[in-house]
């Protein structure tokens, strides 16, 4: 049933994206409370937590470690890490109720149906460049309001409704990819 061996959970890549799920909880209460830390010592754990990202894809290409839970843990990773910062920063009133719903719906409307792919049909869709584009200008977007740019200046208005663009292709992307594996499956 869905395709996972035990074995893999001990890759490199798979721990890297292990690591980053579990982190994105701490994260979470120390965006929610910045008082603990302080903002620079934050974005050092976001980005020892974000270079995780690219590592774990790095080493399951390198040494040929790509497994049906990479294909899970990787995403469902970067998405916790996503809801958890953007749920801080919506709470704090950092980000925008607007914002934070469309990032919330497009993971979740990812997450459950590569849920059901891997159950039914053993495999979800690899996660592809537009996913990986769209997880890094979320991730830039909330960093960038976190130090505290002006959300109303052109630059910040160019990149939020490019950022929802974006969040729209890649949701449309998976959506097409989820379809053909479903097609390919049958």
């Amino acid at each position: 049933m869905f395709g996972i061996q035990v074995k893999h959970f001990f890759q490199i890549s798979n721990l890297l994206s292990l690591f980053r799920l579990i982190g994105a909880f701490p994260l979470f209460w120390l965006l929610y409370d910045s008082t603990v830390l302080g903002k620079p010592y934050v974005l050092v754990l976001v980005f020892l937590i974000s270079i995780s990202d690219f590592l774990d894809g790095y080493f399951a290409r390198k040494l040929n470690q790509v497994s049906e839970l990479g294909k899970i843990l990787d995403p469902l990773a970067d998405k916790v890490l996503v809801i958890s910062v953007s749920l801080a920063f919506y709470l704090t009133g950092i980000l925008d109720p607007a914002l934070f719903l469309i990032i919330v719906l497009r993971d979740l409307l990812i997450i459950l149906p590569g849920i059901f792919l891997s159950k039914y049909f053993g495999s979800v869709p690899a996660s592809d460049r537009i996913g990986k584009w769209t997880f890094t200008f979320i991730g830039s977007y909330l960093i960038i309001i976190y130090i505290g740019a002006d959300k109303e200046s052109l630059p910040m208005q160019l990149y939020y409704y490019g950022l929802i663009s974006l969040i729209l292709v890649s949701y449309i992307n998976y959506a097409i990819k989820a379809v053909k594996s479903i097609r390919n499956r049958s």
